[in-house]
């Protein structure tokens, strides 16, 4: 589910209790999602992110109107890229952080990539709502064939399609196997989705080939080829097996 900033959708539930109104489930995610999408509906604002790549500080983005026929050079003020960067900031696509610069301390923005990917699921999702109201994981997935001469993992869905992790070499523990999970310590590393546990599966080879085994510590299940796994389950591997893990889904490729 889309989630809206909390102050917002807190004032908007108090408004319809003192009005004695309710919304359904569906209402509501629909009402979150047209909110997301009024914050970032002007073309600045969608420049703006593509510039908050990495962290900036106000007095240092240098930003062009978009849409101005009198004056295609003009340069938003200062002024004018607070009050942009405040809409981001409200609806929860750009996060602040404290940093030293010019001999003091200054705030520096940049683009939240966890809740542009929950807004992009949210319109994939959109179509499927008055159906089943879930998500296979298993329908209509296509891959490329494995890359040549080894194990890997390749993103089908989510931030970075087509991503490949390959299973060889060092892993970051020495005693475990690749580890799948949104920390930035993991082997296979999925930050852009707010639904996979820092740790949720780990890819372990043995003398029978591949294994994926649902961490016992992870919230949420492992699911493969459609089918979730129990707490601390091995699944075994074959070419072509689809793991999803929160609402990415990775695709298992051995070419041996």
């Amino acid at each position: 589910m889309l989630r809206e900033p909390v102050t917002r959708r807190e004032e908007r539930r108090a408004h319809q209790e003192k009005d004695g109104e309710s919304c359904s489930p569906w209402e509501e995610v629909t009402q979150d999602l047209v909110g997301s999408l009024e914050a970032i509906a002007y073309p600045n604002r969608f420049k703006l992110l593509t510039m908050l790549q990495d962290p900036q500080a106000i007095g240092d983005i240098e930003l062009t109107a978009t849409v101005d026929h009198g004056n295609p050079d003009r340069v938003i003020t200062r002024e004018g890229v607070r009050h942009h960067m405040k809409k981001l900031r409200d609806a929860g696509f750009v996060k602040a952080r404290t940093a030293r610069g010019r001999g003091q301390t200054e705030h520096e923005y940049v683009v939240d990539h966890t809740r542009l990917y929950e807004l992009s699921e949210a319109l994939r999702d959109l179509p499927l709502k008055n159906r089943s109201g879930s998500w296979d994981a298993c329908e209509n997935l296509t891959w490329d064939p494995p890359a040549p001469g080894r194990a890997n993992l390749t993103v089908v869905h989510g931030s970075r399609i087509g991503e490949s992790f390959p299973l060889q070499g060092l892993r970051r523990e020495e005693d475990r196997g690749w580890i799948i999970g949104r920390s930035q310590d993991a082997d296979i590393c999925l930050d852009w989705d707010a639904c996979v546990d820092d740790q949720a599966a780990e890819i372990h080879r043995s003398d029978d080939g591949f294994e994926v085994i649902d961490l016992r510590a992870a919230m949420r299940r492992v699911v493969v080829n459609g089918e979730p796994l129990d707490r601390g389950e091995h699944a075994s591997l074959e070419p072509g097996d689809v793991i999803s893990v929160g609402r990415s889904v990775l695709v298992f490729q051995d070419p041996a």
